[in-house]
Order: C-alpha cells, then sequence, then structure tokens
C-alpha cells in the first residue's frame, strides 16, 4: 500500500511540473534538473510521466490482484467454518433456526460481511496514505489553497456522513430481513410445487415470493441512492472551490498561466485524492450498513470453534434408561410423553406402534438426542445423555421417513464421503447387495441421483436410507417409519439386517407393518403419552 500511494504522489507531483513546464517554458525536477521545451525536454519530460503512469497502474493491478484475492478467500474459510460448526448443532436448534437462515448466513451474510466491511477497511488504509501523500504534494505547491479547500471540504464531507448514519444502519436491517424472508418463501414455494399447482396457487404464491424481493429491491436501490450521496456532494464542493479560486487569484490581477499548475495539481487531486475521500466516507456507510451482518456472525462466533473439532466416537450402548421422562413440544407445549420409564438393552429389536400423533416419533427423538426431555433422565450406560451429547450422535443411526439425498452416485449417498478417501468398499459392497441396490447403480452408469434424489423412486431412496444407516454400524438404529416405500423383498432384507447385527446394536423401528412387528423380539404401544408392552402376535394384530 504505502508503494502504491508514493506512486500516486509522484504521479501528482509530475502532473503539476508538465503543467507548469507547459505554461512556462520551464521547470526544475529532481534527478532530470532544469527541463525545458527546447532540445526534446518536453518529449523526455512527458516519457517520463507515461513510465510512472504505467508503472503505477501494474502496481495497482498487483496490489488489487493480491487484497481481493485474500479477502474473499478469507470469507470462503469463514463460511466452511461457519458451515461446519451448524452440523455440531443439534437437529432440535436446526430446526428452531430454519434451514432458510442458516442457509442466508452461510450464504449471503458473509458475503455481506466481506464486500461491506473487511474490503473498505483494507481499502481506507490505502485511501488515506494516498490521501495524504497527494496532499502533501499539494501543500507544497499551493499551501493556501490547499489549507483553505480542506478547510471548506472536510467538514461538508464529514456533516454529510454522519447525517446518513441512522438511515443506512435501518437499510442494513431491512435487507437482511428481506434476504431471510426471500429465501424461506422461495424455499417452501419449491418444496410444495406440485400441491400448490393442483391447488392453482402459483400466481398467489408467486406475487407472496415477487412482494418480498420487491421489498429487497427498494432497500437495494435505497442504499445507492445514499452512497451516492457524499460523492454528489463532494464533487459540487469541489466544483466551487476551484471556480473560487479562479475568481480569487483573477481577481488580485493573476495571469491566467500563472494558475494553470495549480488548476492542473488540483484537477489531479481530483482524479485521486477525491475518490479517496469518498472511499473514507463509504467505509463509514458500508460498515454501518453491514452492522447487523456483522452481528449475526459474531452471533455464531462459538460455532466457528467447534466446527474445527469433530466429535470422538462414542462407544457403543450396551444400555439405555429412561426413567420417568416427559416431554412437552417445544413450539405449542402440548403434552407427547407422560412419565415414560423405558429400558432397552442390546439385543433388543423393538417395535413402537401406536395412532399418528400419539408420541412414536418424539420418543425417537429422545433417543436419538435431538429432543432433551423437559424433566426426567436419560441414561446410556449409567452416564446421562448430555454428557456425551456431542458424540452420541455417531453410534445412532437414524432411517426417516422422508429421506434426504445428495446430487451424487448412490455410493457417496450411502457413505456420505465426497473425497471417498474412508470409505470401507467391502462393507459398501455389502450393504449394496443386501438392500437390492446394485441394479439401480447399473441403471444410473455413474450418474448422479439428481437433486434430492430426483432420479429415483420411493422405495429405491428408502433402500438408500437403509444401506446409509447399516454402513455405519451404529449402535443404535431408529426406523421411523422409513419403510413405507419398500415392497416385500426390501422389507425381508431389512429384518435380515436388524437380525444380522442384533447381538451389536439396539434396534427400535416405528411401523404400522405387522409383518415387521412379528419379526420384533417386543413391541410397545405409546397411547395417550405412555408407554404399554404388548406380545410381538398381539402389536401386529393391532
Amino acid at each position: 500500500m504505502a508503494v502504491t500511494s508514493g506512486t500516486e504522489a509522484l504521479a501528482a507531483a509530475l502532473i503539476f511540473g508538465l503543467v507548469n513546464l507547459l505554461s512556462s517554458g520551464s521547470v526544475d525536477v529532481p534527478v532530470l534538473g532544469r527541463v525545458t521545451t527546447d532540445e526534446g525536454g518536453l518529449g523526455i519530460f512527458a516519457a517520463v510521466v507515461v513510465g510512472v503512469f504505467f508503472l503505477r497502474a501494474a502496481l495497482v493491478v498487483a496490489h488489487d490482484t493480491v487484497l481481493y484475492r485474500l479477502c474473499y478467500g478469507a470469507g470462503a474459510e469463514l463460511e466452511e467454518a461457519l458451515l461446519r460448526g451448524y452440523l455440531t448443532l443439534p437437529p432440535r436448534t436446526i430446526r428452531r433456526r430454519g434451514h432458510a437462515e442458516l442457509v442466508r448466513n452461510v450464504h449471503d451474510t458473509v458475503t455481506s460481511v466481506v464486500d461491506d466491511c473487511l474490503i473498505p477497511s483494507v481499502l481506507a488504509v490505502g485511501s488515506i496514505l494516498t490521501t495524504i501523500a497527494i496532499l502533501a504534494v499539494m501543500i507544497s505547491a499551493a499551501p493556501l489553497a490547499t489549507v483553505v479547500a480542506g478547510i471548506v471540504f472536510l467538514p461538508v464531507l464529514w456533516l454529510t456522513t454522519r447525517g446518513v448514519r441512522r438511515p443506512v444502519r435501518r437499510l442494513g436491517e431491512a435487507v437482511e430481513a428481506s434476504l431471510a424472508d426471500s429465501l424461506l418463501a422461495a424455499t417452501e414455494t419449491l418444496s410444495l410445487a406440485g400441491d400448490i399447482r393442483m391447488a392453482g396457487r402459483a400466481a398467489d404464491f408467486g406475487a407472496r415470493f415477487g412482494t418480498v424481493r420487491r421489498d429487497l429491491a427498494r432497500a437495494y436501490g435505497t442504499d445507492q441512492v445514499i452512497r451516492a450521496f457524499p460523492r454528489l456532494v463532494a464533487e459540487t464542493v469541489l466544483v466551487l472551490l476551484v471556480v473560487g479560486y479562479v475568481a480569487v487569484t483573477r481577481a488580485r490581477g493573476s495571469e491566467t498561466a500563472a494558475v494553470l499548475p495549480t488548476l492542473g495539481l488540483f484537477a489531479y487531486a481530483a482524479l485521486r485524492v477525491l475518490p479517496s475521500l469518498i472511499s473514507l466516507a463509504g467505509l463509514r456507510h458500508s460498515i454501518t450498513a453491514s452492522g447487523p451482518a456483522v452481528e449475526t456472525i459474531l452471533a455464531d462466533e462459538p460455532l466457528l470453534r467447534a466446527g474445527s473439532n469433530p466429535p470422538s466416537g462414542a462407544p457403543a450402548p450396551g444400555k439405555m434408561v429412561l426413567q420417568d421422562v416427559t416431554v412437552r413440544l417445544p413450539e405449542t407445549g402440548r403434552l407427547v410423553l407422560d412419565r415414560i420409564d423405558l429400558e432397552l438393552r442390546r439385543g433388543d429389536v423393538v417395535a413402537l406402534v401406536g395412532s399418528n400423533g400419539a408420541g412414536k416419533s418424539t420418543l425417537v427423538d429422545v433417543l436419538a438426542g435431538v429432543l432433551p426431555p423437559d424433566t426426567g433422565a436419560v441414561t446410556v450406560d449409567g452416564r446421562p445423555l448430555e454428557e456425551i451429547e456431542e458424540s452420541w450422535p455417531t453410534q445412532v443411526a437414524l432411517i426417516p421417513q422422508h429421506v434426504h439425498l445428495l446430487d451424487a452416485d448412490i455410493p457417496t449417498n450411502i457413505t456420505l464421503d465426497p473425497s471417498g478417501r474412508s470409505v470401507d468398499q467391502r462393507r459398501l459392497a455389502t450393504v449394496i447387495e443386501a438392500v437390492g441396490l446394485e441394479p439401480v447403480i447399473d441403471r444410473l452408469g455413474g450418474q448422479t441421483v439428481g437433486e434430492d434424489g430426483r432420479m429415483l423412486s420411493g422405495g429405491e431412496r428408502q433402500r438408500v436410507a437403509v444401506a446409509r444407516a447399516f454402513y455405519r454400524s451404529a449402535g443404535l438404529l431408529l426406523v421411523d417409519e422409513g419403510t413405507s416405500a419398500l415392497d416385500d423383498a426390501a422389507r425381508r432384507a431389512l429384518v435380515d439386517l436388524v437380525h444380522e447385527r442384533r447381538e451389536r446394536s439396539i434396534s427400535m423401528l416405528v411401523t404400522h407393518d405387522p409383518e415387521l412387528v412379528r419379526a420384533c423380539t417386543r413391541v410397545i404401544r405409546v397411547e395417550a403419552g405412555r408407554l404399554r408392552p404388548e406380545s410381538p402376535a398381539a402389536g401386529a394384530a393391532g
């Protein structure tokens, strides 16, 4: 930065000298000595000026290349660390905060911090150095005019930027809120695209999204107008100063030729110093506008460290006990589980049955560590679950009803290892064969499954979920009605896998399928928030 600022000052001095040479016919230049328009002096001086400007351009390009790569690289590192941190959040926290908010933070908020805070802060240092260097040249060439310009110009610029500070802060808040609303509206609309189309409500949802985007557009437009305001004021004041300077010098009887060098210097200063001063004013504007975005990132700052330390694996559970557990839904406060007691041991294959809304999925969430009980205790081999909360997910495998897939091939969707460096190929091949995914892989021919598995049928998606769960060999297997789309062969394969690993894990299946119920060693019915043991035959019948 110091080198580029020095080059700017040298360029300003050379412009002053060139105009002086043209107006008076001679000028004293360090190193070159006295230069006149005779004997090619003008050509030599002009060549030096051109050379300095080429050097200045090269230095600016090199400086900007390094600056922007470093700043945007830092932004990418921050986005990666933030996403890693979000992956350490309990699922209940992710649900509470919402996917739209977290996606906005990783995708848009960090970019806003880099564009509107980090880069302007770094550029401000260069702007300050450049301004000081050029002002030094101006003071040496025209001290009185420079001092007068500073006395008039700087307070006006300061008052202008101060006057827009509060509106800018409110705009920053409006932009953050509108971005969150926009992402939420788009996500919800596209997720329900089929239902919306069949209900004939496409125009309504389009209008809803358009309203949010227009609010965001108004905020962006107003922001750009306010950003331009200090520049317009500064340019107007500068023109007034130049006109005033010419009028004063003419009134004092000075010749036009004597005024030209100073005007040339001021013209270059307008080209270089004015943008630097406006950049400093813009820095204050940007930092104020990015305040809500910076505060959002700072609020998640502890997660940046958490994401860099992956949890160590927990030992496979031998016994899991729920004692006097009560759960109310956080959103509504409705009582779902009422003082339940449950003991699970390694080797248990438990069918969890009951009507819709009875609390089966809530119990699964408690066992998975997703939902802490309001009262009561959950222990694993005698240790409270909250003591091993960070490592417990490594021992839980879940086959959900709604399967989420990557836009990758089937093996990657099973292992969840995009790099493939730690894949156990033998285990992978075993689970693929066991759940009958080989024909699907052959059909795709190495292609990806598409966004969220759109190339697969519902049953094929659930086969991938089953393979994903059994590939991990976790100590607790939870099947939350994740077999509804499986055919008879796939359900039998699931039962075979469960019993094959029975001695190494605890398995719980939430199901309405009589065949799966009969394959379990225990049946528990959830009814009115309470648990009632049943025999496998009775559970299959009910």
